[in-house]
């Protein structure tokens, strides 16, 4: 394959995932009118741990506890974006949950990684364009807050998958 053809495929990629993941609070949303979130949890991990049970091998003690604490984190931050879709918009949490970005470079200072000035400059933009966005408007916090809670697991996970990932194979994660 040539240069040109993989940098293509990353690129398209890259805005399939970004669609993919701009839809799931518009989904979540939409099937908050006929399931609650519990519902919602059981649906989701159900289908997700019978789809792919088949692939599982490699078992390790370093493994399982591995993909728990990765496991936690999904857990909880989709816990956390279903409940604060039940008070706000799905637009409005959209731009609370891109908050990660931020928190995932906070993070990664805090844990002393070297970070670009491109990156750390690119989170702060994010994260005064979100502020500007709600300044002032203080309607219904509570959702804000559980999109924000979503948002800081979101950032741990990737964290943790950033060190987890090079010692397993994707699909054993």
């Amino acid at each position: 394959m040539s240069g040109r053809f993989r940098y293509t495929q990353g690129v398209l990629a890259v805005v399939t995932v970004a669609l993919i993941l701009g839809s799931v609070p518009v989904a979540l949303k939409m099937a908050l009118v006929y399931f609650p979130p519990a519902i919602q949890f059981e649906i989701r991990f159900v289908i997700g741990a019978v789809a792919l049970t088949p692939f599982f091998r490699g078992f390790s003690w370093s493994l399982l506890r591995d993909g728990l604490i990765l496991g936690i984190f999904v857990f909880v931050c989709f816990a956390c974006e279903t409940i604060g879709l039940e008070t706000i918009s799905a637009n409005r949490a959209s731009f609370v949950f891109g908050l990660n970005i931020v928190f995932v470079t906070l993070f990664e200072i805090v844990f002393q990684r070297r970070m670009s000035l491109g990156a750390i400059g690119s989170s702060g933009l994010t994260f005064i364009g979100i502020a500007l966005m709600f300044w002032g408007d203080r309607t219904n916090i509570t959702g804000d807050l559980w999109l924000l809670a979503a948002a800081l697991c979101d950032a741990g996970g990737i964290i943790f998958l950033e060190k987890f990932a090079p010692q397993y194979t994707p699909i054993a994660l």
